[in-house]
């Protein structure tokens, strides 16, 4: 099964490249996509439905976005309470050579969360609410999980 994490990877890489949707501008609520939630800077959204983790970085991408980047332990409490503890998708990936994860959004990655005893090395995908609710464990990313959606937003310009 190398395959798959070559492909997660390439898409990733490609995305980085493709232009930051970090860029966009928008404004969440009334204006904004339905089910769309501010939280801080950004616009996140959680979909509950399973799929393994490219194709979750994909669906995000469909919505201009990309998997959630978390930065803080405000947002890590917020996306578990938006996502009622359940095991999801966010941004993170392990570089294969280095050993090293990055976030799918480009962005830097600086604050963790992990589960006891992770990252375990096994694995390249990032999960949340693994074992205990917040905390974080590279999984398989051939798993199917929820996910969870984010664009960032100025809060001076509205897109309609």
């Amino acid at each position: 099964m190398m395959f798959r994490p070559i492909l997660v990877i390439t898409l990733v890489i490609l995305g980085l490249h493709e232009g930051n949707t970090g860029d966009l501008v928008a404004q969440c609520g009334p204006l904004s996509k339905p089910g769309w939630s501010d939280l801080g800077s950004y616009c996140v959204k959680y979909f509950p439905n399973r799929v393994p983790f490219d194709q979750a970085e994909m669906l995000c991408r469909r919505e201009s976005s990309h998997l959630i980047s978390i930065h803080d332990r405000v947002t890590n409490d917020a996306v578990q309470r938006l996502t009622l503890s359940k095991m999801v998708w966010i941004g993170g990936i392990k570089l294969p050579n280095c050993g090293q994860f990055i976030w799918t959004d480009g962005s830097s990655f600086d604050y963790t969360n992990w589960a006891p005893g992770q990252p375990d090395g096994r694995s390249i995908c990032l999960q949340m609410n693994w074992k205990t609710p917040g905390t974080w464990d590279d999984t398989r990313c051939h798993d199917e999980l929820g996910y969870v959606c984010a664009f960032k937003i100025d809060k001076g310009c509205r897109q309609y």
